[in-house]
């Protein structure tokens, strides 16, 4: 798991950079809520961050792991409510 964490940190930097996401990072999904513990643990920011002259951009982007169940469902009915 250690493995995964460290992976998926530095590909959620990488999207960030990409985009400039400086606003915030959700993580969602199923995956992410079963591993949330692991998300406490200093390892995910600490890859997070470790990407050179852009550790000062990346530090202050906030990190939060999305818990609700109906995000789907409440994405879903977004849209249709746009459709309308």
């Amino acid at each position: 798991m250690d493995i995964f964490m460290r992976i998926l940190a530095s590909e959620a930097a990488n999207l960030c950079l990409k985009t400039m996401a400086t606003g915030g990072l959700y993580l969602t999904g199923g995956i992410a809520q079963k591993i949330l513990p692991l998300f406490t643990q200093a390892t995910f920011m600490e890859h997070f961050i470790e990407k050179g002259r852009f550790k000062d951009i990346l530090k202050r982007i906030p990190v939060w792991i999305n818990q609700s169940q109906r995000t789907p469902l409440e994405g879903a009915a977004a849209q249709a409510i746009k459709l309308l």
